[in-house]
């Protein structure tokens, strides 16, 4: 057991150091120079396979798989040390094809939950890009209900048991065929026990503000100010229009918000 633990110890030190050293100033780059790692690395290089499969695993516990392998494959090209770099091209291979399958079944559980009303955005999840969590997890303000349907009837996923975690956080995991991964669908609310109502709010708001949605969020403007201008007949609403339309989406209150402190930062000079 004092092995064990000891073994964890040194290879979460040894990851640390080849995510925090092993990168240029840009954290996408493996250094071309990895002479201030070579204590670290020579305990690689010593690693039986078993040994290197132990190190594997604590690497995806903690999600730094493709990252950590990146800067061992390069420092095991420069060393010549072939059997090494074998086993970081495999695990890069094998780790390559799980994230491409689990991005592309990502995609399509957003677009069904989306095209069935259910707005909704990836949490967490892409947090460790390249690397991948172990499962997918998702946010929306959808209905229950809605999101079971549409998982089960599109996506043909078999609904988990729900702990008490589970219902105290306001979550569902579902099982589809075709993807080894949970996903995981936070409804309404984020947090352990689904305490944090506003940060859940701003997930949505922050995709809302972000250029893609841009269309969108005018259309709806547009949309509100012409169906609520012609409510007016004769009195101040008649003049609806942007200075009066409150949010978009939802009401959008980040927006709103910025807006209104915008027309305040207008107003100080005359104010003065």
């Amino acid at each position: 057991m004092k092995n064990s633990s000891a073994n964890n110890a040194r290879n979460m030190d040894l990851l640390s150091k080849l995510m925090f050293q092993g990168y240029e100033a840009d954290c996408l780059t493996p250094k071309a120079n990895l002479d201030n790692l070579l204590p670290e690395l020579e305990q690689v290089f010593q690693m039986s396979e078993e040994t290197f499969a132990e190190f594997l695993k604590l690497a995806d516990t903690h999600h730094v798989t493709v990252r950590a392998l990146r800067v061992l494959e390069r420092a095991a090209y420069d060393q010549q040390k072939s059997q090494l770099q074998q086993w970081c091209q495999d695990a890069l291979r094998t780790e390559g094809i799980r994230i491409s399958n689990a991005v592309e079944w990502l995609r399509v559980i957003v677009n069904a939950l989306q095209d069935s009303g259910c707005r909704v955005s990836v949490i967490k999840s892409l947090d460790h890009w390249p690397d991948l969590g172990s499962d997918l997890d998702l946010y929306t303000n959808g209905a229950p209900e809605r999101v079971i349907r549409v998982m089960q009837q599109k996506l043909k996923a078999e609904l988990e048991a729900r702990s008490w975690g589970d219902k105290l956080a306001n979550k569902w995991n579902f099982c589809v065929p075709g993807l080894p991964e949970l996903v995981e669908v936070h409804v309404r609310y984020l947090g352990q026990t689904g305490e944090q109502a506003l940060m859940a709010r701003r997930v949505l708001e922050r995709t809302l503000r972000s250029r893609l949605c841009s269309p969108l969020e005018r259309w709806e403007m547009a949309r509100k100010m012409r169906k609520l201008g012609k409510r007016g007949y004769g009195h101040i609403e008649a003049a609806f229009g942007p200075d009066w339309c409150k949010g978009h989406f939802g009401d959008h209150g980040q927006l709103t918000l910025s807006r209104y402190e915008d027309r305040m930062r207008a107003l100080e000079p005359r104010l003065a």
